[in-house]
């Protein structure tokens, strides 16, 4: 799993591998390596002997997205085989209620009267919701801050806690 341990991309494997073991007879083991944007845990997957005893999540982001943002990754989408989609989840954007801002508009005029002040989190650099948040900050004029980190599990802990003010983050988890 290419992100820390407690959130939905940890969460859904340890179902399958829990299955897979059932089924298999044999233990399985979920190995979370995070960083950089998932990129550790790809890798390590991609150089994994190809025995059919490795699985990997991958993030649609991970295959698509990184190879474009990165300059130099050690693995490349031929390097894997696919076996399922897993699951799909949409980003929602969730606010600290001490934020005053009760719809999209409100936020967006904080944001432009308070440029830079108003910081929100990611499971990391050039995450889905890492871009989502740079995407709203091009398309609404605005300047906010990135926070990058090793999952989601702990970022709505810190958003409610008003560490970050703000988050993009598949539905699951936020809610």
């Amino acid at each position: 799993v290419p992100f820390a341990a407690g959130g939905v991309a940890d969460a859904l494997p340890r179902l399958v591998g829990q299955k897979l073991s059932e089924k298999w007879g044999k233990p399985g083991v979920v190995d979370n390596k995070p960083g950089a944007a998932g990129n550790i845990g790809m890798e390590t997957v991609a150089r994994a002997a190809p025995d059919g005893y490795t699985l990997g999540l991958a993030p649609a982001g991970n295959l698509t997205v990184n190879p474009v943002l990165f300059r130099k990754l050690n693995f490349e989408a031929r390097d894997f085989v696919p076996v399922t989609l897993l699951a799909t989840s949409p980003n929602v954007l969730v606010v600290n209620p001490a934020v005053r801002a009760r719809t999209l508009k409100d936020l967006v005029a904080y944001a432009r009267s308070h440029p830079g002040e108003l910081n929100f989190a990611s499971p990391g650099s050039g995450s889905g919701a890492h871009l989502a948040g740079e995407l709203l900050n091009l398309d609404a004029g605005i300047k906010t801050v990135h926070v990058p980190y090793n999952g989601m599990a702990t970022a709505p802990t810190d958003l409610l806690g008003g560490q970050v003010q703000m988050m993009f983050g598949g539905i699951s988890t936020v809610l």
